[in-house]
This record gives structure tokens, C-alpha cells and sequence, in this order.
């Protein structure tokens, strides 16, 4: 590249195709009018593939070019509870954005219920094997145990 042209279009030739601009694709007005009518039962994708997809709406899901959302392995027990307590935590907040435009949907009232016992279940059990995920969950009394255990990132070796 010789000169500022030549790397301004390089940068921006990737949204020049027609991806973004066919009138017919997905765009801001489209999600508000579709998320602000949204039917009272949406269709929704499971806490897994939600948070994989990182949207847990299927009518709201637009792939990006030929990106293909690739599922999150564990490499441990470990890594698997903290999977499963972001996921549904993951969907406990997109389902708190649909309910709060929707306060009265009690479908997802009572699934946004069950989410949050199942990740309380999750942190419950991961905090009893391997130590405070938060530093308000007082597990001693006498004694400061938020940094006793590993961090969670860190290796267990």
C-alpha cells in the first residue's frame, strides 16, 4: 500500500459488499421493531447454544459473513461449572432485557426463576469444591478465605 487511499480502502472494503448493503439484511431498525414486538412467547434458543450464539433469541440471531459460533469445551470439571454458571447467567440477563419491556410475560418470569435457582445450584456446588467465585460469600467467619483458594483462572496444577 502506497498511500492513505490505498489503506483506506483496504480497511473499509470489507463493508462494501453486499452483506451491508442489502436493503433486505438486518439492521438497528429492525432489531428495535422486532425486539420491541416481539409475540409474547418467544422462540428461544437453549442456555447452551444461547451463549454459544451470544444471543438468546432465534428470531434476533444474524450471523456474521460465514462465521460459524463454535461451542465452549471444558478441559476439566472445574472449567465446566464455570461454563454452565455463565451460561445461565448469560441467560438470566438477556431474558431480564426481554421482561424488562415485557414485565408481565409470566412464561419467562417463571423460566428466568428457574435459570437463577439452577445457577445458584451451579455456584453452590462449585464454591463447596473449589472456594469462593465472589468475595461477599463469607465461607469462615473467623477467617479471610476469598484468597485462599486458586483464583479461578488459575491452574489447578
Amino acid at each position: 500500500m502506497s498511500n492513505f487511499n490505498d489503506y483506506y480502502n483496504y480497511m473499509t472494503n470489507g463493508y462494501n459488499n453486499d452483506f451491508y448493503n442489502n436493503q433486505n439484511n438486518f439492521d438497528n431498525n429492525t432489531f428495535q421493531n422486532t425486539f420491541l414486538n416481539m409475540d409474547n412467547n418467544p422462540k428461544l434458543y437453549s442456555p447452551n447454544e444461547g451463549f454459544t450464539k451470544g444471543n438468546m433469541y432465534e428470531n434476533l440471531y444474524y450471523g456474521y459473513k460465514n462465521y460459524k459460533p463454535m461451542p465452549i469445551i471444558a478441559n476439566s470439571e472445574k472449567e465446566s461449572l464455570l461454563n454452565q454458571i455463565q451460561m445461565y447467567k448469560f441467560a438470566m440477563n438477556d431474558l431480564a432485557l426481554y421482561l424488562d419491556i415485557n414485565p408481565k410475560n409470566s412464561s419467562l418470569i417463571k423460566l428466568y426463576n428457574d435459570y437463577l435457582t439452577k445457577s445458584k445450584q451451579l455456584i453452590n456446588n462449585y464454591e463447596k469444591l473449589y472456594g469462593p467465585l465472589c468475595n461477599d460469600v463469607l465461607m469462615n467467619t473467623s477467617n479471610w478465605s476469598w484468597n485462599n483458594a486458586p483464583w479461578p483462572w488459575e491452574s489447578d496444577k
